[in-house]
């Protein structure tokens, strides 16, 4: 929420919940210790401003429940 960068295994539920993230392959003893080594020589990491990350955040809470309400009309219109 801060602008901290997450380092997370490249799973699908990884990439929809957090699609700022940096990935590395699950499956991989390498990636992580790799992509921590890759982390730690870039530039000291600049914090987003708040405001900017509180306005993508709803932003993506908007478009998430624009999505699930529409499979749930979808749903219901097959149903139907």
């Amino acid at each position: 929420m801060l602008g901290t960068p997450m380092l997370l295994s490249d799973i699908p539920l990884h990439r929809e919940q957090a699609p700022d993230a940096l990935f590395f392959a699950p499956d991989s003893a390498d990636a992580l210790p790799q992509l921590l080594m890759e982390v730690a020589q870039r530039p000291r990491f600049v914090r987003e401003d708040v405001a900017a990350l509180q306005s993508r955040q709803q932003k993506r809470r908007r478009d998430y429940a624009a999505a699930l309400l529409a499979t749930f009309q979808n749903a219901r219109g097959v149903s139907q």
